[in-house]
């Protein structure tokens, strides 16, 4: 779950901060927590004028670093984010940023699988103005523990773009393999037995029927 996580949190764009004080006013600790797909990592925020560095003790990570930037709202804090190099085309530059040592070749081996030639067009792909495109019909299901898809956002988006006949369901208690789990974190698809869930499987053989 760490590896996830850390990895999860490099990814990240921006946080914000709302405070009326300049960046050059800011100095001290701030300690809060990131809501990740129902998960909430402590973060510590240390801030001393224009620098701020983020800890995530729960990972393992110290030292982030971080920068600042004043907006309309407040205090933005942004973190190297590899989406935006992959997207723009740029190589991401990542050190290890005060991980364990064991996450470091994590680290580098999601920079090498993120870097691919398909990586990056799945990056820069956007479906959503072709949904309305789709006429034939659409099941579309979700496990409501789903911590790879997140099962409102995409259910959501599915059910206002899509222009055909279409079935939207969230299944409740099921993760990204449409298997009962505890959290549906990807770290428990190794102990899971069970291989689909039944109830999954019905709901789309009873849609599947619908069309003989």
């Amino acid at each position: 779950m760490k590896t996830r996580f850390i990895i999860l949190f490099l990814l990240i764009g921006f946080i914000a901060i709302v405070t009326k004080a300049q960046v050059c006013d800011i100095k001290g600790d701030w300690t809060g927590k990131l809501s990740v797909y129902g998960n909430e990592i402590p973060l510590v925020f240390h801030f001393d004028g224009e620098k701020c560095t983020i800890d995530s003790p729960d990972q393992g990570a110290k030292g982030i670093p971080a920068q600042l930037e004043r907006t309309a709202m407040g205090i933005k804090v942004a973190v190297e984010s590899l989406f935006d190099d992959l997207k723009a085309g740029r190589n991401p530059e990542t050190t290890n940023h005060g991980l364990p040592t064991e996450l470091e070749k994590n680290l580098q081996i999601a920079k090498v699988q993120s870097s691919t030639p398909y990586m990056r067009y799945f990056l820069a792909l956007d479906l959503t103005d072709r949904l309305g495109k789709i006429t034939c019909p659409v099941l579309a299901l979700n496990g409501t523990k789903d911590r790879q898809v997140n099962s409102e956002e995409n259910l959501n988006a599915l059910m206002d773009r899509l222009a055909g006949q279409k079935e939207i369901k969230a299944i409740e208690g099921l993760n990204h393999m449409f298997q009962h789990c505890n959290t549906g974190d990807p770290s428990e698809y190794k102990d899971i037995e069970e291989t689909f869930a039944p109830e999954a499987l019905e709901v789309i053989t009873t849609w599947l029927k619908m069309f003989k």
